[in-house]
C-alpha cells in the first residue's frame, strides 16, 4: 500500500510515529511525506523535521494520513492540502486522522455530518463541543466510520490507530502480529 502523509508545520511527534511506527512494522505500507508548499517541515515539539515532497502523483497513493497538532489549525486554512483530501475521499481512497485532524476536516466539510469520527475534544463545556463538531464524533481511541474514514482521538491513540489501518486493509492476523510488537500482547 502506498500512503501519502500530509505534514503541515507544527505535525504531532506522537501522532506521526506511533502510526507509521506500526505502518512500518507490518512490512506492508510505503509511505511519502507531502507539504504542499515547503519541503522541510518541523514537529510540533521540534524533535523532528521531515524532508517533504511538494511535488506529487496522487494517482500513486490508496491512502493518506493526516497527523493533529497544531498543523490541524493550519490545515483549516491551507487550500491546497485540503483538496488533496478532498480527492482522496472523492475517488473513495482511504483518509486516516488523528487528534484534531478530524475536527479540521469536519469543519471543512469533509468529514460528513452523518459520519461517526473520533477526535480530540477541542471544548470544554459538553454543549458547545455537541454544537461545533459532528453529531457522530465520539470520545472512541479509534473509530473505522466506513471503510473509508478511520480516525483517532488523540496522541495515545497512535498505535491503536496504526493497527485499526493494519487491520483494515491486511486482516486481523497481522494487526495481533504488530500488535504483540509495540504492545507485548
Amino acid at each position: 500500500m502506498n500512503l501519502l502523509v500530509i505534514t503541515l508545520d507544527g505535525f504531532n511527534d506522537v501522532e506521526l510515529t506511533g502510526v507509521l511506527s506500526c505502518l512500518s512494522r507490518s512490512r506492508k505500507v510505503n509511505f511519502t511525506y507531502y507539504n504542499p508548499e515547503k519541503s522541510h517541515v518541523l514537529s510540533q515539539y521540534g524533535t523532528y523535521e521531515i524532508n517533504a515532497k511538494t511535488d506529487v502523483n496522487f494517482s500513486e497513493f490508496d491512502a493518506v494520513f493526516i497527523p493533529g497538532g497544531p498543523a490541524a489549525i493550519a490545515l483549516r486554512t491551507n487550500q491546497k492540502a485540503l483538496n488533496v483530501i478532498r480527492e482522496f475521499k472523492n475517488l473513495n481512497k482511504d483518509i486516516y486522522a488523528i487528534c484534531d485532524a478530524p475536527n479540521a476536516l469536519y469543519e471543512t466539510g469533509i468529514i460528513d455530518p452523518e459520519e461517526s469520527y473520533s477526535s480530540f475534544p477541542m471544548y470544554q463545556d459538553p454543549i458547545e463541543l455537541k454544537l461545533n463538531t459532528g453529531k457522530n464524533r465520539n470520545d472512541n481511541l479509534v473509530t473505522n466510520s466506513n471503510n473509508h474514514l478511520i480516525t483517532g482521538r488523540c496522541a495515545s491513540a497512535a498505535i491503536d490507530l496504526g493497527l485499526e489501518i493494519i487491520k483494515h486493509n491486511f486482516g486481523e492476523e497481522l494487526s495481533e502480529f504488530v500488535s504483540y510488537g509495540m504492545k507485548a500482547k
